[in-house]
């Protein structure tokens, strides 16, 4: 190749936002893929709120239930609220005590997924995502 010649790569496509519907066979692929499209759209995801696959199979066992009709392991979650590290309003505190290091980085950005466990599959059933968050 010659000093003046540019090499020329190209880049995958862009990950779709997640949309109503999409759905995932294990964990690690809904991580992988979410977390690729938050990279793209200069975002961290947080865990809001979940219920793990582990201790719904053992409400499931202490109720009698078979295995074969308990939630796949790898699934990890049985429910999962994500939400964009900026999430949320500001928690303003009540107490009267000192309180050093309350700083918060909180803007109320409206961007989070909502997945929740079929017995085999993780579905997307809440997404309102934008092309980007509005906390970059």
């Amino acid at each position: 190749m010659a000093n003046n010649d540019v090499e020329v790569t190209s880049n995958p496509p862009r990950a779709a936002p997640p949309y109503v519907g999409l759905s995932f066979d294990t964990w690690d692929e809904a991580k992988k893929y979410l977390d690729r499209y938050a990279e793209e759209n200069l975002f961290v995801w947080s865990v809001d709120s979940s219920n793990s696959i582990e201790n719904e199979n053992k409400k499931l066992a202490g109720r009698g239930i078979s295995q074969e009709d308990w939630y796949d392991p790898k699934l990890k979650h049985k429910n999962v609220k994500l939400v964009c590290v900026f999430g949320g309003k500001k928690r303003i505190g009540s107490g009267s005590g000192a309180r050093p290091m309350q700083s918060t980085i909180k803007a109320d950005c409206p961007v989070f997924v909502h997945l929740i466990a079929s017995k085999k599959s993780l579905k997307v059933v809440k997404a309102p995502l934008k092309s980007e968050s509005q906390s970059s």
